[in-house]
């Protein structure tokens, strides 16, 4: 009582004292979990998972009796309850789980639970291995440095104790719970926070629609999406669009969205290539915590069952499914702390308290609500618009929350979801969980409140975790070094980076709104790293045209590499071509993880994976709308495509810039991005000239310059 708990859990640590060595040799339960606490978070959001606590006593009564049943008992019963199940999880991962992971060990006592549940004969097979993982049998799946592994742990056994009742109720988690126990449910359902295909990105980003023409060919209408002239398709000079908003009968609507279903992020390094993660309507924050979800579902999914049904087909399957989605989550998690601004305690509570709020009933009434606020809310921001881009963008967007309305009303499986439905619930989560929770401003007292009711010991500060944090308390400073030092605090002037200018923009939650052209160039900066290969990419194709076209059979152009035809240029031609292919190869090989179709074929992965250099045969570098000459029409339209996206929202005023036929562009036609540096860097290098003051980066200054 005099020296307090942490000082008896130091005691009790202690290798050299004879007293304390005989009290351990005993392996009393209760004396063991209280000592190995040193390691392990003092504060337990799983406590309140129902039947938690009956699971944990009788933990503890089979290590001090081995021969009590009460755990047996739980075991038999649950295959047919998962409430029982899932505080069992939480129980075993708590007591038995954790000690393993921290590195502390599965004590003695406990080895006897582990083979409770070897030799029940009554559990499914995935129930077995769910239980044997959070026994702490993880084989080296959780990645990270110790703390980050004892946290993501037990994030995972809630995660897991919830959706086992979830995924039978109408409550926010089922649709990933479904994801996690029945991966074959899912394989056609449009999943949380899986990606979006590039024209349904770029209608989220300009608003618009698509179009075909009589003849099947794509056609793009800007703003409400909805045609107001005629003109002819670039394609075959057919009459497209319409008159008042009111489409030719000889066109039809296209296909907006694309977007696969199941579990379809590609490649790990997919889940890495936009660090500010935007997916339709969520911020990047909501985007990466959400994907976090969903990795940690098809994580426990892989580990305890044939997760490969959940997977649409456009994934290649790795070795191991449980590493890979190891890999993602991690990645998933470090990308959200640094978004997040906080520690990894901090990030943990916070998920914590994100799946207790995701347990509850859906509340179609409230998510109802939240859309007509954020259609209310855009459709006061249309009204201050200038101009008819902006206001054509945010009737697009009113018009697809409307369609967002529609999917969910009287909605009562949540098993399943369609493209709708998914944006929907996104919208809702984001907007009455997420957003209330991840808020700047109090979040540093709701986590310390969140602590305290956890069992911990909330927020702490103090000279010792002031030197951690690298920051000084003044009132510890001497009077003499507080005015010798704390004045140069008003002196500093930070410097701008790209992760500070993003995080400061994507931390608005409408950041899109207030700042379209920042938010523009941070979202696409990765795409528009290409923009300036554009002239060269053009040009190489005019020469090849120029050079080849009717004059050399498929089969010649096939056999005949670039190196060789730049090698019996006349030397006068030979610079103009090497330069024309040296940018024509660059454009390529930073842009072909993008390129995935052309029109509405399907870029063969042999094409698309190739990279490209001066050995490739000439017919990969020629464009033809079949073959391997597809990939160089496409990324042609593509560049142009990205190209005009990034003037159409850019432009002071969207309305007066021309529109031209990705086909029929020019090098006179399009701007210059990046003249030896990306757009990103000319950005950041502007900012720091003149946007930064004392107080930060200006970014209302920063958005119209």
């Amino acid at each position: 009582g005099r020296c307090g708990p942490d000082r008896l859990r130091e005691l009790l640590n202690r290798t050299d004292l004879g007293w304390v060595s005989h009290l351990r040799s005993q392996q009393l339960p209760a004396l063991e979990s209280f000592a190995g606490a040193s390691a392990i978070p003092q504060w337990n959001p799983l406590a309140d998972i129902a039947h938690y606590r009956a699971a944990v006593q009788s933990i503890f009564d089979l290590g001090t009796n081995p021969t009590d049943q009460a755990l047996a008992g739980l075991l038999k019963q649950c295959e047919c309850n998962a409430g029982v199940l899932g505080g069992l999880v939480a129980a075993v991962a708590q007591e038995v789980g954790l000690p393993a992971v921290s590195g502390v060990g599965v004590p003695k006592w406990a080895k006897g639970v582990q083979s409770a549940i070897a030799d029940c004969a009554d559990l499914p097979g995935p129930t077995r291995k769910m239980l044997h993982f959070f026994c702490g049998e993880t084989g080296g799946l959780l990645q990270g440095s110790t703390g980050r592994k004892i946290l993501v742990f037990r994030w995972l056994a809630h995660l897991s104790a919830l959706s086992l009742t979830a995924a039978s109720q109408a409550v926010w988690l089922t649709p990933v719970a479904v994801a996690m126990l029945e991966p074959a449910a899912v394989r056609d359902s449009f999943l949380p926070s899986m990606p979006m295909d590039a024209r349904a990105a770029m209608s989220h980003i300009l608003g618009g629609g698509w179009y075909k023409c009589p003849n099947g060919h794509s056609y793009y209408v800007d703003a409400c999406g909805r045609p107001t002239e005629v003109l002819q398709c670039p394609e075959c000079g057919a009459d497209i669009g319409g008159l008042d908003h009111e489409l030719l009968e000889s066109n039809r609507k296209g296909t907006e969205d694309e977007s696969p279903s199941g579990y379809s992020v590609s490649a790990y390094n997919e889940n890495n290539l936009d660090r500010f993660l935007h997916l339709r309507e969520l911020s990047p924050l909501a985007a990466r915590m959400l994907r976090a979800l969903m990795h940690g579902t098809m994580l426990i999914s892989a580990v305890t069952r044939d997760a490969r049904p959940a997977i649409n087909e456009i994934v290649d399957l790795p070795p191991s499914l449980p590493e890979f989605f190891s890999q993602q989550l991690a990645s998933d998690l470090s990308l959200a702390a640094e978004l997040l601004g906080g520690a990894d305690e901090t990030l943990a509570v916070c998920l914590h308290d994100v799946l207790d709020a995701l347990s509850t009933t859906v509340d179609v009434r409230g998510l109802s609500q939240a859309l007509d606020k954020l259609s209310s809310d855009t459709a006061v921001a249309e009204d201050d618009e200038e101009g008819d881009g902006q206001a054509g963008a945010d009737a697009a967007v009113l018009q697809r929350r409307q369609q967002y309305k529609v999917s969910v009303r009287g909605k009562q499986d949540w098993r399943q979801l369609t493209k709708d439905a998914r944006a929907a619930w996104e919208i809702g989560v984001q907007h009455l969980y997420l957003f209330p929770r991840l808020e700047t401003a109090g979040r540093d007292d709701r986590v310390a409140a969140l602590l305290k009711k956890w069992g911990g010991s909330g927020m702490r500060a103090g000279p010792f975790l002031a030197d951690l944090e690298e920051r000084t308390p003044p009132e510890l400073l001497a009077a003499c070094e507080r005015i010798a030092s704390l004045p140069l605090v008003w002196s500093f002037q930070p410097e701008l980076t790209q992760t500070s200018l993003q995080k400061a923009v994507f931390s608005h939650p409408d950041s899109a709104t207030r700042f379209p052209a920042l938010s523009a160039v941070l979202r696409l900066h990765q795409r528009m790293a290409s923009l300036r290969f554009l002239p060269q990419v053009m040009t190489w194709a005019n020469l090849v045209a120029s050079r080849f076209s009717r004059r050399m059979t498929l089969e010649q152009a096939r056999s005949a590499t670039v190196r060789s035809i730049l090698a019996d240029l006349p030397e006068t031609e030979a610079p103009k071509w090497q330069a024309a292919f040296a940018g024509f190869c660059a454009a390529w090989n930073c842009s072909r993880q993008w390129i995935t179709h052309f029109e509405c074929q399907q870029i063969p992965k042999e094409y698309t994976e190739r990279t490209m250099s001066d050995d490739v045969p000439l017919s990969f570098t020629a464009h033809t709308e079949k073959d391997e000459g597809l990939i160089a029409f496409a990324l042609q339209m593509w560049l142009v495509e990205t190209h005009n996206a990034v003037v159409e929202i850019t432009s002071a005023d969207s309305s007066r810039v021309p529109r031209l036929s990705s086909r029929l562009a020019q090098f006179s036609d399009v701007c210059v991005f990046g003249k030896g540096h990306t757009a990103i860097e000319e950005l950041i290098t502007f900012a720091n000239d003149r946007c930064v003051g004392d107080a930060g980066v200006d970014l209302l200054r920063s958005e119209p310059e």
